[in-house]
């Protein structure tokens, strides 16, 4: 569920209750609710009752004992338990597992360095620790660490992911390489290509993959482990008598995301093709982060709809032998990062994206350290998924709009209208000629795609018989173990050049992961 899209807290007075005496604290709690969530006040107060008669609670001091280090020639302090909770020696981590030997809510409170060394690029603390884990305990950090925890560096302890690219079909063909299969799969710098290719533009294509059924699972788990559903762990794309699935017909298959009706759907498709059809089937990509963007610049009412709206999607064949399937979920077409900016009395207030068009205008102020320029230019930067698959698209409750209007009929009417226009104009961006690559795909060939940006679509086309029919084989992958290789062979990368990627993304990597 999102968050509300602005919430501003306002602290009134201690005032006294006649009926009880006791001094309370009211915090005005304002916001609007997101279009998927039921209608409720605009606004609520929340009373928190202070009894004068009890004696008040004496605060811990969570950072007491601060420790001063000197950072590429300036003193920073740092609150003591928070590096002594970093501390690797044998009592704390394990050095095999790598994996902590302590709760980070029992650190000693009272822990206190009794001294700190610095020699060249590390630093070394020694603390002095009472109770049950007593004795001394030596904390070795690395300047870059330090760097990172006193907000000098703004990378993380793995190299950063390169940035994504949101291209036209003219851009995606200058910039974008087939990869062969071989290559792929024997050489480590061509896998890193083929997943950087995979972040940055979030499609790339393999040739000279040999006609086995076999194939598809073996480039995928180059990868990450195969995500198994109820479509196997590989799975055909066939024509077939009686289909469940519009993509095992020879119809027009339209612009689509897969499993949509699951919660978390796979984040990378594989499809390998082992036999083409003789008339017909191209197959056809956009890029929905493009799209996104292009709704973000001109149609900001749209945009801001499509980041509200939760739509449902379903797989219904519960019916089906010898075993059913019901799958239902909903997801807004356009998920995004949540941001926080700082008021002027320093009290952070949580925002959603459609938020910095509306703040955007008021740019210039103070309190709000991001203009609607930097997201203009960086938006891909926070889009966390996109979600479109019409041929799936279950029917919209009557309660999913029920804050634009009392009346549940009305309601649907109205809201289920602005959502209509805004997915028109979304469709109609990605269907734009300029944006769609189109590739008529030939025995040998894999694509690797992004799930959760690409949509695909295929042209209808001839089937043939039995035995010579259009045949796809494919797979998926999940997002998790996608990232991890990749940092994998970032890191590998930056290891043995002992420099940032081309794409100029700053890299941090730590002495000791």
């Amino acid at each position: 569920m999102l968050q509300p899209r602005l919430v501003s807290l306002v602290r009134r007075r201690a005032r006294p209750i006649p009926r009880c005496g006791h001094a309370v604290e009211a915090i005005i709690v304002k916001h609007r609710r997101p279009y998927s969530t039921p209608s409720s006040d605009e606004g609520a107060t929340r009373i928190r009752r202070i009894d004068p008669t009890q004696p008040k609670k004496k605060a811990i001091n969570y950072a007491a004992k601060p420790v001063e280090i000197s950072v590429n020639g300036q003193t920073h302090v740092f609150a003591g338990t928070y590096l002594r909770d970093l501390c690797k020696c044998q009592k704390c981590r394990d050095s095999s597992t790598r994996q902590k030997l302590q709760l980070t809510a029992n650190v000693e409170f009272d822990a206190s360095a009794a001294s700190v060394d610095v020699n060249g690029d590390a630093v070394s603390i020694v603390w002095n620790v009472k109770g049950e884990n007593a004795g001394l305990h030596v904390t070795e950090l690395s300047i870059k660490e330090l760097g990172h925890l006193a907000g000098l560096r703004h990378d993380g302890p793995m190299p950063n992911l390169p940035s994504r690219r949101p291209w036209l079909d003219d851009d995606f063909r200058s910039e974008a390489q087939d990869i062969t299969f071989d290559a792929y799969m024997q050489d480590d710098s061509v896998l890193l290509k083929a997943l950087r290719q995979l972040q940055t533009h979030g499609l790339v294509f393999l040739a000279k993959v040999p006609d086995s059924s076999d194939s598809v699972s073996q480039i995928a788990e180059r990868v990450g482990p195969l995500k198994n559903t109820f479509y196997g762990m590989t799975w055909d794309v066939r024509s077939v008598q009686g289909a469940k699935n519009v993509a095992y017909t020879s119809q027009d298959l339209g612009f689509h995301m897969d499993l949509l009706y699951m919660k978390q759907p796979p984040h990378l498709q594989f499809l390998h093709c082992i036999r083409s059809s003789a008339q017909g089937g191209a197959s056809l990509f956009s890029d929905t982060y493009r799209a996104v963007q292009d709704m973000y610049i001109n149609k900001p009412a749209f945009f801001q709809t499509l980041t509200e709206i939760h739509v449902p999607y379903h797989y219904d064949h519960a019916d089906a032998e010898p075993t059913g399937h019901y799958y239902h979920h909903a997801h807004p077409v356009i998920s995004l990062e949540p941001l926080r900016f700082v008021d002027p009395d320093e009290k952070s207030s949580s925002v959603t994206f459609p938020d910095v068009r509306r703040l955007g205008n008021a740019a210039g102020r103070p309190d709000y350290a991001w203009t609607r320029e930097h997201f203009t230019a960086h938006l891909p930067a926070y889009i966390t998924s996109v979600a479109w698959s019409p041929p799936f698209q279950a029917p919209f409750a009557t309660t999913a709009f029920s804050h634009v209007h009392p009346d549940t009929v009305q309601a649907l009417e109205q809201g289920f209208g602005s959502w209509r226009r805004a997915a028109r104009s979304f469709d109609a961006v990605l269907h734009q000629q300029k944006g769609i690559h189109e590739r008529m795909m030939k025995p040998g060939e894999c694509v690797l795609f992004d799930n959760t940006r690409i949509v695909h679509a295929r042209k209808a086309f001839v089937a043939g018989d039995e035995g010579s029919e259009r045949w796809l084989r494919g797979a998926y992958v999940d997002r998790d173990p996608y990232e991890s290789r990749l940092k994998v062979l970032l890191k590998k990368e930056i290891e043995q050049k002992g420099s940032m990627d081309e794409l100029g993304a700053p890299h941090w990597l730590p002495d000791a992961l």
